[in-house]
C-alpha cells in the first residue's frame, strides 16, 4: 500500500475487511494485511491489529497478528 492513501483507496480496503468480518479500526494503518494459502487450500486472511482490552479500547500501543477465514477475495486492482 502507497505510503500515503488516497481516501478511495482505504475506503475500498475498509469495505473489504469488514466484508470478511474484520474491524477495520482495529487494524494498523501501515501493518501488513496478507492472504496466505493453507496446504489444505483454505484461505486465511492474516493482519496487525491493536491488541484492545475488554472495553474494546486500544491496549495501549500493542499490536497482535490476527488471522480469520478469508470469506470475501480482495479485488483484482485497488483505487488509487
Amino acid at each position: 500500500m502507497p505510503r500515503f492513501a488516497s481516501q478511495a483507496r482505504l475506503r475500498a480496503i475498509a469495505d473489504w475487511l469488514t466484508a470478511n468480518h474484520v474491524d477495520p479500526g482495529t487494524v494498523v494503518q501501515h501493518g501488513m494485511i496478507r492472504v496466505i494459502t493453507q496446504p489444505d487450500g483454505e484461505q486465511l486472511l492474516r493482519y496487525d491489529a491493536y491488541l484492545l482490552d475488554r472495553g474494546h479500547t486500544r491496549y495501549g500501543p500493542v499490536i497482535e497478528e490476527r488471522t480469520t477465514p478469508l470469506l470475501v477475495p480482495p479485488p483484482d486492482t485497488w483505487p488509487t
